[in-house]
């Protein structure tokens, strides 16, 4: 298990928002992203915690609502 490096509770409406990170040193940074949805979660993998930042800002801005669309294989 790696280091939680930011944990929060979703916070845009129908709770959809970036809610931890935790960071993986086996093979270089990386990044493991759950994003909840209103009705499913996915994890992504970042390999920049900057990627991280200004993905969580853009999910809670509604700027990539594909990713939590409940169907959309994210």
């Amino acid at each position: 298990m790696g280091n939680v490096v930011y944990v929060r509770a979703p916070e845009a409406p129908g709770g959809v928002g970036v809610s931890c990170a935790i960071q993986e040193g086996r093979c270089g940074p990386v990044f493991l992203v759950t994003v909840h949805g209103p009705t499913q979660r996915a994890r992504l993998l970042f390999h920049d915690a900057d990627e991280v930042a200004t993905f969580a800002d853009g999910i809670v801005a509604g700027r990539f609502p594909d990713a939590t669309r409940s169907g959309s294989g994210a």
